[in-house]
Parts: structure tokens; sequence; C-alpha cells
């Protein structure tokens, strides 16, 4: 349950959040997609964090890549608990650099299935998009 301005949040059917008021349930479709995005991965080592953070601001599918060291994995993968100490990228983009970004990423990341995770910015204190 997540509390947003006035809406509570109080389900979501598919990608379709579904808001409470006081009074009645209202379906909301965000129809306008978030203009910037925060994408998050990871990977070992940082020839190959810098290697895809360099690729990533080169062929302009992010304005800035921040590369934290030290990060501790858990994960669950073909049912064993796999540890790991990885960097994770930061990567600031727009809605319309992510297709490309995620081609990118998938290309150069060593394992078959890079975790790839979106969100979406509402406000940030000045907006640079990708150019």
């Amino acid at each position: 349950m997540f509390i947003c301005e006035k809406w509570l949040i109080v389900q979501c059917i598919g990608k379709i959040p579904v808001f409470k008021t006081k009074n009645r349930d209202y379906l909301k479709i965000m129809a306008k997609k978030p203009s910037h995005l925060l994408v998050m991965t990871s990977c070992k080592g940082s020839i190959t964090s810098k290697k895809i953070a360099n690729e990533i601001v080169a062929q302009k599918l992010g304005t800035s890549v921040r590369i934290l060291n030290n990060v501790n994995s858990f994960s669950l993968w073909v049912g064993k608990v796999e540890k790991a100490d990885e960097q994770l990228l930061l990567i600031k983009t727009t809605s319309d650099a992510y297709e490309g970004l995620e081609k990118c990423i998938t290309r150069l990341h060593p394992h078959e299935l890079p975790e790839i995770i979106s969100v979406p910015i509402s406000t940030s204190l000045k907006d640079k998009p990708a150019k």
C-alpha cells in the first residue's frame, strides 16, 4: 500500500493502479509516460562497469552514470542462493532512450539475463535530458 498525494493505492490490476478515496474507488490510468528514468543494473568488476557506463554516455543513451562500489548482492538463481560483490550502476536517461539503453546493457553485460530496473523520476533539481 502506497500513499500518493491525496490518493491511496490499494491494489494494482496488471500495471494499472486502483486508487481509493474516502467515498469511492477510481481507476486511474497514467496516460503520460514519464520523461526521465533512473535505471539500475549491477555487474561484477570495475572494468565491465566502466565499459558499460562509458558506452551509455558515449552513445547518448543516458546523461550520467554513477557507479557504486562494494554492493553485496544476494539472489535466487536456478534454485540456489547466489552471493556476489558487485557494482551498482545508476543511470539517468529518458523514456525515449530506454529501449536503446536496454539493448546496450544486454549486449555488454556478462550475465545472460542482467537485472535492469527502471524507475520514473517525478521531480529533480534540473531536468537534463539525454541529447
